[in-house]
């Protein structure tokens, strides 16, 4: 996670960030508590799953 943790305070206002959408990791519940003081976790629970259509 230190890379993820570097990307989001190399941000120019991190405390400023108002939503973070993710997965249900319980990983970034303590990222996003930690480094994002001020943002609002958002669960999407079929994030990382792939569509079953493709492009054409």
């Amino acid at each position: 996670m230190p890379r993820l943790t570097n990307y989001f305070l190399s941000c120019t206002n991190p405390k400023e960030i108002e939503f973070l959408v993710t997965d249900m990791n319980a990983t970034y519940f303590q990222l996003t508590k930690h480094v994002l003081p001020n943002a609002k976790l958002v669960i999407d629970r079929l994030l990382g799953f792939s569509t079953p259509f493709k492009e054409a």
